[in-house]
């Protein structure tokens, strides 16, 4: 029997944009901006 952990998706997003260089995490920011109507910039 082994253990395995998993990483929920949120965390996973989570990790992936403190990571980010700054113009990726732009892109990120103003791709979601687009596709999210409640978002304002």
């Amino acid at each position: 029997m082994s253990l395995n952990q998993v990483l929920a998706p949120q965390l996973q997003q989570s990790l992936n944009l403190l990571q980010a260089p700054t113009l990726e995490l732009k892109a990120m920011v103003d791709q979601e901006l687009q596709i999210n109507p409640v978002l304002e910039e």
